[in-house]
């Protein structure tokens, strides 16, 4: 099928420029043209590398442009060649198939999130290093108290760095006071109880 045009992008033109010999950069952009506007197949066992190497990286550019043209001047797309029940089986059977893909890349991102989390080996080590005041076995319970959401600070938040909550809780002076809001070992003593003596 003849075209009168054809889309030639930036990148032809500077993968050609490329070209060192200009009667190969001719032989490039002659086998280009002639393929896109007239679909003439090049031999291109006739032409230098380099144009041959050219044409073969264009032309999938080149047919889905020619596809498209040729789709619109039929009104769109094609009419569908299937039965509309093989071709709703197909698109049902792809949606599962992207489904289970799915489920497997969200368990692999939860894999290495749980990676990503400190043995409590790994928390007493740290708190060695620093040589700090914080009980590091305290401090991993807070964080594991929920196995179903381990490591998740006080506000819910998935906990990204353990490192820079141990230094929290550092500067607020060993952890005193704290109490783990997910822990059943909570206080029970309501807040009257507890101010209640203030103004006595």
């Amino acid at each position: 099928m003849e075209r009168e045009q054809f889309t030639f992008y930036q990148s032809f033109a500077k993968a050609i420029s490329r070209i060192k010999s200009k009667a190969a950069r001719c032989d490039a952009y002659d086998v280009i043209v002639n393929y896109a506007l007239y679909g003439i197949e090049p031999d291109l066992d006739k032409v230098s590398d380099s144009a041959a190497m050219a044409f073969d990286l264009i032309k999938p550019n080149l047919d889905a442009s020619r596809r498209k043209a040729e789709n619109g001047k039929a009104g769109g797309q094609r009419k569908q060649t299937e039965s509309k029940p093989q071709a709703n089986g197909k698109q049902t059977a792809s949606k599962k198939e992207n489904e289970k893909e799915n489920k497997k890349e969200g368990k692999k991102e939860k894999e290495k999130e749980n990676e990503c989390y400190p043995t409590r080996e790994e928390v007493r080590a740290y708190a060695k290093s620093r040589n700090s005041s914080v009980d590091p076995d305290r401090f991993y319970d807070y964080f594991t108290a929920d196995p179903s959401r381990p490591w998740v600070d006080g506000k819910g938040q998935p906990v990204k760095n353990w490192k820079q909550k141990f230094i929290t809780w550092e500067g607020r002076g060993n952890d005193a006071g704290r109490s783990n809001p997910r822990s059943s070992e909570d206080s029970t003593e309501s807040g009257a109880a507890k101010w209640g003596n203030l103004y006595s």
